[in-house]
């Protein structure tokens, strides 16, 4: 499951100013977005996630772990690309499209849900203030 930024309109605005687009790096956008999801984990989505049943904390290995935490796994396989013109949070379990999404038996937890135009408008003042000094 993956998550794209697409910043083309970043690249459009820079271009218009006469920049060279080619010169961005998105690396911080990418280290943003994966701080902002690993914050959802450790507030348990800011408080709002639903608590887990009594089934599921029998069944956990660490009960005192977050909501969304028993090994681990699910937060450790996140992770962040980019290339010249986007950026690409991936998560690399198949489960987790059922954290995010929720079941007929389980709340929708989803911890990519965090303000992708405040961030996205965050970055696109940052370059711009990069490139105009």
């Amino acid at each position: 499951m993956s998550v794209f930024f697409d910043m083309s309109d970043l690249y459009k605005e820079v271009r218009l100013m006469g920049e060279d687009a080619a010169s961005i790096d998105l690396a911080f956008l990418r280290d943003d977005v994966m701080e902002s999801i690993m914050i959802q984990f450790d507030t348990e989505g800011h408080g709002s996630w639903a608590p887990l049943s009594p089934n599921t904390l029998k069944k956990k290995k660490n009960p005192a772990a977050g909501t969304l935490v028993d090994t681990g796994a699910m937060k450790r396989s996140i992770f962040g690309e980019y290339s010249s013109d986007e950026v690409v949070i991936s998560v690399g379990v198949p489960y987790a499209k059922y954290h995010m999404t929720g079941t007929k038996n389980m709340p929708k937890r989803n911890f990519s849900d965090i303000n992708l135009e405040e961030i996205i408008s965050y970055a696109t003042g940052q370059i711009i203030q990069d490139i105009t000094g």
